[in-house]
């Protein structure tokens, strides 16, 4: 659970949560921490292959009268 996961790695369950959600990058610390914890390296966790594509969207065409 995000609290246990919190607790090995003394930070508040709703970090975790944040960063599952994409809505905060971890410190490169605790980056680390958590990339050992789950003996992954951090780069497969964090780097560009873990990131989802971005979605490319269409420009709004506006009629300027």
């Amino acid at each position: 659970t995000n609290v246990e996961l919190g607790d090995k790695l003394n930070v508040w369950r709703q970090t975790i949560h944040a960063i599952e959600s994409e809505r905060y990058d971890p410190s490169l610390p605790l980056a680390l921490a958590i990339a050992r914890l789950f003996g992954e390296p951090v780069e497969r966790m964090f780097g560009e292959d873990a990131v989802k594509p971005l979605q490319k969207s269409t420009p709004v065409k506006r009629n300027i009268a």
